[in-house]
């Protein structure tokens, strides 16, 4: 490993929504015009959408909504370090912890 910030060093959190029926949340479209991207990508809530692109990373979400990878994308994810999944694991769990709370 080089030094420097890996894919799994970068986490894009979208928050918002019913995370009761995962739904209501941001839509959420990466087009990096033929280029490479990198990281994370957290959508629980909403519509998720990638093209015409690489994505060196993740791309997690739209549970009820419409997840879709076209139009040339590819993505490569590689295997993270034992430290990186934990943080993979608590990015999710708070996403997903981040309800609103009713008197």
């Amino acid at each position: 490993m080089t030094h420097g910030i890996i894919s799994d060093h970068v986490l894009f959190n979208m928050y918002g929504g019913n995370y009761t029926t995962h739904t209501g949340g941001p839509t959420l479209t990466i087009s990096p015009n033929g280029q490479t991207t990198t990281g994370i990508f957290l959508d629980p809530n909403g519509a998720m959408q990638f093209n015409n692109g690489v994505l060196n990373g993740r791309f997690f979400g739209g549970d009820v909504a419409n997840q879709q990878i076209v139009s040339g994308a590819s993505i490569f994810a590689a295997v993270p370090e034992p430290g990186i999944a934990s943080l993979a694991v608590l990015g999710l769990a708070f996403a997903f912890l981040r309800k609103p709370r009713h008197s």
